[in-house]
């Protein structure tokens, strides 16, 4: 497992480069670039750090320096607290996911496997609470909502192994559903081809294949796949592993759209849309904004590493 994880964190490592120009096919869509922040580079790594709105006017935000911290809106670090890299209550050892309930904080421990939770209040600051063991393989890709986890994960089914997602209760310690998505393969390259990132709305999850880019529609009240989609001819180079094989972001759930974005040879923005439908609505290249690319409460924001510095867009939809 532990070569899994560093073949991922090795790929999706990025280098910026910069040049300029654009070009776009999704006429409907404009990036309209509204701020800059500097980030302190004390509390943030180059990459693999992540962030989630907290309560009105926060974000909560982890990096792989072992720091959750919680800034304004502009990115000015109000409060913090180091986590030990280890295996006891609290500690950490790489985490690919974080999600915020009312004053509570949730991050989720990829080689772990588990959720811890960590609190915010005035009188306390950060402060932990509790860690949950999920007791099975999980990966990196995964969803809260409605206090309920669905992960990515593989599980045996009559003899064969299956890559899919598991759907848990509140707790994390009960398996409401075992979804099927594909057959894990036979090799760790077959099973790295089928990972990918998980998008949950309290009827549908879709599943996004982090190498292959293909979507897949699923009913989380019946388990049942009701659509797949991919965009097959690209039209620019991608950052490759293997034959058709292209290295995405995170992809994200934004007004009524699925944003998947990929990380380009040349590293500049370059980012598919689809409905919920899983109609292929268009793309956005960008040769002007290079970076990570985080689409949260319907704004584009890219964290350009190589000056340290977080754009704020605004998504305009014409």
């Amino acid at each position: 497992m532990r070569k899994i994880v560093v073949l991922i964190v090795t790929l999706i490592i990025p280098i910026i480069l910069v040049s300029c120009g654009s070009k776009t096919s999704l006429d409907k869509l404009r990036l309209e670039r509204v701020a800059s922040y500097k980030i302190e580079g004390e509390y943030f790594t180059p990459t693999n750090f992540v962030f989630k709105p907290f309560q009105e006017d926060k974000f909560a935000v982890f990096s792989q320096k072992g720091i959750l911290a919680l800034t304004d809106k502009h990115f000015n670090v109000l409060a913090s607290v180091k986590l030990d890299q280890g295996k006891g209550p609290g500690e950490y050892s790489f985490i690919s996911a974080l999600n915020t309930q009312g004053s509570r904080i949730l991050l989720y421990d990829f080689e772990l496997k588990r959720v811890m939770a960590y609190a915010y209040d005035e009188e306390k600051g950060l402060h932990y609470l509790e860690t949950d063991n999920l007791g099975f393989s999980s990966f990196m890709g995964i969803d809260f909502f409605e206090d309920k986890l669905l992960v990515n994960s593989i599980f045996e089914e009559d003899g064969e192994q299956y890559m899919g997602l598991q759907l848990l209760n509140e707790t994390y310690n009960v398996s409401l559903k075992n979804i099927k998505i594909c057959s894990s393969g036979e090799s760790d390259e077959d099973l790295i081809m089928n990972m990918g990132w998980v998008l949950a709305t309290p009827d549908y999850a879709y599943y996004v294949k982090i190498y292959q880019g293909e979507i897949i529609k699923v009913n989380l009240h019946t388990g049942a796949i009701e659509g797949k989609s991919v965009k097959k001819d690209k039209p620019i180079d991608m950052a490759q592993i293997g034959e058709n094989a292209a290295v995405l972001w995170p992809a994200f759930l934004f007004d009524e759209w699925i944003a998947v974005p990929y990380n380009t040879k040349e590293h500049h923005l370059y980012c598919e849309f689809f409905d919920k439908e899983l109609n292929y609505a268009g793309y956005q290249y960008r040769e002007d904004i290079t970076g990570i690319p985080y689409f949260l409460e319907n704004k584009l924001y890219i964290f350009d590493y190589s000056e340290f510095r977080m754009d704020e867009y605004n998504i305009l939809l014409e």
